[in-house]
């Protein structure tokens, strides 16, 4: 989402993102800004959303740049001693000068699915950092740099915030956003983010049109249709077991990881631009539900020191978040990946302003992590983003929520409760409970059984004799687009990172069957890695 603005000959302002005014109820476009004459008090106290602006004047020879608090809608930059170049895309930035690979960033997204941080896969390109204003001017010998904060990531206020408060703020931070348009796509999962979301946006159900993708007999679309037809609510179902889809994977994963840009697992989401492409004729505004885990913490390892130790911290947060990798395709061997990743994840926690707990720490882990940032913005290309879990009123309030609350989604099950009784009485994903009723752990018990049943016969036939995903690009790929996937790993001549020799030999034996579903993450985040630096654009 980019917005222009030219003024007077001499004035050029970028607005990419969304921002509304929380005393207005209103979106706020590009043209609008220049009535804010105190941009840094408005973003403080009158602008809510995520968005990040440029505005360059001519006449003064200058750049001022505010950046995204919630490090969602991020700038790169690229930084020499006679030139700065900032772009929202990191190809803009990389077809103007050159790049060396940032082997750090490769191992991140190969091995714990996302990159982290400021870096990004280029050593010269990094990500400004969130809720600053850089003022950037030139004069003849080089070019002066300030930066101040008008937003910095929340400490503990040394009060605790109730489980209804924090409800409460977030029911009415939705309830705003449904001022904002009167269609609104909501992505309805079996889960508990989207549920909280929808619980959360019942009051203007006449607006939603929601959706899911998946196969017809996949537990999301089951819940999902269920939830729409007892509401009364449009609910749309994108079938993902068709051939159209399946033959044009390779074309939808192009698109997806030209806009992930080497930080997330592009083909994995392939099925994003068929139901973004389809959605986007329903609504303006797409309610996203990215962001949950800002309610409920996630990367919280278990049988830690009881004094604060940022080296088990790291290390246990590598170990919740590495998919099962295969050491020999790396040209390092097990303990210095490792070593490497954990150093890579300590740095983030380092930069943490609370320190004093555990949660806090994983808390910050989850906003450092490039995820968000990357489905939001891709998202952007379709619709207007509306954040329910990113308001500055939550992210002031969730260091001051008591850590049990946060570990166990107690705030998200409080708002599915509020917003309607009969969403806590379904399951989610089939095998937790939104609510605490008898009837709700009967369920959760058979539920269980019947899943750890399937998972069992899976591993023993390494097959996926029972779908437990809403997706199967594990069958797919190998049955369809084996040949376009293998390319990407034979076609490598870009990083080191990888002893390609071994690499390809292990990726033939996974399309072959010779190697379990378990490396399906691992292999597709290099083929994302390799596709994207490589710049192959394969179609079968």
């Amino acid at each position: 989402t980019l917005d222009f603005l030219k003024g007077q000959g001499y004035l050029f302002l970028v607005f990419y993102g969304s921002f509304f005014d929380i005393t207005k109820v209103h979106w706020i476009d590009v043209n609008e800004l220049q009535n804010y004459k105190d941009l840094k008090s408005a973003l403080q106290n009158f602008f809510e959303g995520a968005a990040s602006i440029i505005i360059c004047n001519k006449k003064e020879n200058s750049i001022q740049v505010y950046t995204d608090p919630y490090r969602l809608f991020c700038l790169y930059i690229f930084r020499s001693l006679k030139k700065i170049l900032i772009s929202d895309s990191i190809v803009q930035l990389k077809n103007n000068i050159s790049v060396t690979i940032n082997e750090t960033s490769i191992l991140e997204l190969a091995c714990i699915n996302n990159t982290i941080g400021n870096k990004t896969i280029y050593n010269e390109i990094s990500t400004l950092p969130e809720g600053k204003i850089y003022s950037f001017s030139k004069n003849e010998n080089a070019i002066q740099e300030d930066v101040e904060s008008y937003w910095d990531y929340p400490k503990r206020q040394g009060q605790d915030i109730s489980v209804n408060e924090i409800a409460e703020v977030f029911n009415s931070h939705v309830k705003k956003g449904l001022q904002l348009s009167d269609s609104i796509s909501l992505a309805l999962t079996a889960g508990l983010d989207s549920r909280a979301t929808l619980a959360a946006a019942l009051t203007g159900k006449e607006k939603l049109k929601l959706y899911t993708h998946g196969f017809a007999k996949s537990n999301d679309v089951k819940v999902a249709s269920g939830i729409a037809k007892h509401f009364g609510i449009t609910h749309n179902f994108y079938d993902l077991n068709s051939a159209d889809f399946i033959q044009s994977i390779p074309e939808l994963a192009n698109v997806v990881n030209d806009g992930y840009e080497g930080s997330l697992n592009g083909l994995s989401h392939a099925h994003a631009v068929l139901s973004y492409t389809k959605q986007q004729q329903q609504a303006e505004v797409f309610f996203s539900s990215f962001g949950g885990e800002l309610l409920r913490t996630y990367y919280l390892p278990q049988g830690l020191p009881s004094e604060i130790s940022l080296d088990e911290m790291a290390d246990g947060i590598r170990k919740i978040s590495q998919v099962k990798v295969w050491i020999p395709v790396f040209n390092k061997n097990e303990k210095l990946v490792q070593e490497e990743l954990n150093q890579s994840i300590y740095n983030e926690l380092q930069l943490a302003p609370d320190k004093s707990s555990y949660v806090a720490l994983a808390d910050f882990y989850y906003h450092r992590r490039n995820f968000n940032s990357v489905t939001t913005r891709f998202a952007a290309k379709y619709f207007k983003i509306f954040n329910p879990y990113f308001s500055r009123e939550i992210y002031k309030m969730l260091p001051d929520v008591p850590a049990h609350l946060k570990i166990n989604g107690d705030i998200q099950k409080q708002i599915v409760k509020d917003g309607d009784i009969y969403l806590s009485k379904v399951l989610l994903n089939n095998q937790y409970a939104a609510g605490n009723s008898v009837y709700s752990k009967l369920l959760v018990k058979a539920a269980r059984a019947e899943h750890i049943s399937k998972v069992l016969i899976n591993k023993i036939t390494n097959r996926q004799l029972h779908t437990l995903y809403f997706t199967d690009y594990d069958t797919w790929i190998k049955n369809y687009h084996s040949e376009w996937f293998l390319n990407a790993f034979e076609m490598n001549n870009k990083t080191n990172a990888f002893n390609n020799m071994e690499l390809v030999s292990f990726t033939k034996q996974y399309l072959e069957g010779h190697q379990p579903f378990a490396y399906y993450r691992f292999l597709t985040n290099i083929f994302s890695i390799l596709s994207y630096v490589n710049n192959i654009k394969l179609e079968k």
